[in-house]
């Protein structure tokens, strides 16, 4: 059965953050200092089938791994772990705040500090798009939609 758009991940950093949101949204699921456990408490890989909650940059990597291009992935990585670091330092006003992972493992954090970086950064983003450094990204079926009206268009 041939692959559709949805079958390729997270296609955009909003995309990325729901995901994240709705990875995290339980008390029980978030965890601290590895980017995932099972639910023996263990350290896992944040994609494992046996990971039971994440940190937020585990959340951050359970999304992109599902991600098959490249190039998108390393491009929304990027992004998005700009966008929730500018939106904590602003929100909790630390400017010297270096990492996804100081933030989360941070005693003064909690469960629901994580879950405001992520909303707030998804209430920013149409601001956060129109900076001109930052680059918009297409599904595959918007690209094979494009595609075809530019065809014709030149047809006509």
């Amino acid at each position: 059965m041939p692959r559709t758009h949805t079958d390729f991940g997270p296609q955009n950093v909003a995309n990325v953050l729901d995901g994240m949101h709705a990875t995290l949204r339980l008390p029980h699921e978030w965890s601290r200092r590895a980017g995932s456990h099972t639910s023996e408490g263990m350290p896992c890989d944040p994609c494992s089938p046996a990971a039971r909650s994440w940190c937020l940059s585990g959340a951050l990597d359970r999304m992109l791994g599902q991600i098959v291009d490249p190039v998108l992935r390393a491009r929304l990585a990027e992004d998005t772990e700009i966008l929730l670091l500018d939106t904590a330092r602003r929100i909790f006003g630390t400017p010297c705040l270096e990492s996804l992972q100081q933030l989360n493992d941070s005693r003064s954090t909690s469960h629901t500090d994580v879950l405001d970086v992520i909303a707030e950064a998804r209430a920013t983003l149409p601001a956060y798009r129109a900076r001109p450094s930052q680059i918009e990204y297409f599904t595959p079926r918007a690209v094979i939609d494009y595609a075809a009206a530019l065809s014709r268009s030149v047809n006509a």
